[in-house]
């Protein structure tokens, strides 16, 4: 607040060792930013233990324990299946951004961002593939102009 934030981030990887007392750190981080106006981001990961124990339902769990932790808006890294895109954004009330990933070419992450988003994800979090790339501002545009879709 003194550096003049506008919002929180918190992360916790589900399925990692400690994962709850991640999660319940993320939780008294909610606490006090809500305390103060301030909403949250909850980053969460889903680990591959999880997934071999959970299956592809992980990563809507993943979720809604973000959301049940408080968070005004989850930020998670998806796999490009609408299947799961759904699931995740069907199990929660709070707007979905979902993480960039690994470089790719611009055809992929702009395909990848274009399923994401006409199945219900509300934006997205993108680094490397944006300051990675020689033309960082045309990459900006094109993102721009599928999240603004109708």
């Amino acid at each position: 607040i003194k550096c003049g934030a506008d919002a929180v981030c918190a992360e916790f990887k589900f399925g990692s060792d400690g994962d709850l007392e991640n999660a319940c750190i993320a939780s008294r981080i909610v606490e006090t930013a809500h305390d103060y106006g301030l909403p949250v981001l909850i980053t969460v990961y889903v680990v591959p233990g999880i997934l071999k124990i959970l299956g592809d339902s992980a990563y809507a769990h993943a979720c809604v324990i973000a959301e049940e932790i408080g968070a005004d808006i989850v930020k998670t890294a998806l796999p490009n299946d609408v299947k799961i895109i759904r699931q995740c954004v069907e199990a929660v009330s709070i707007p979905i951004i979902t993480a960039g990933g690994s470089k790719m070419s611009e055809e992929v992450l702009f395909e990848n961002i274009r399923i994401q988003k006409e199945n219900g994800v509300t934006g997205v979090a993108i680094g490397r593939n944006i300051w990675a790339d020689n033309n960082p501002e045309k990459i900006i545009k094109n993102i721009r102009g599928i999240i603004q879709k109708n």
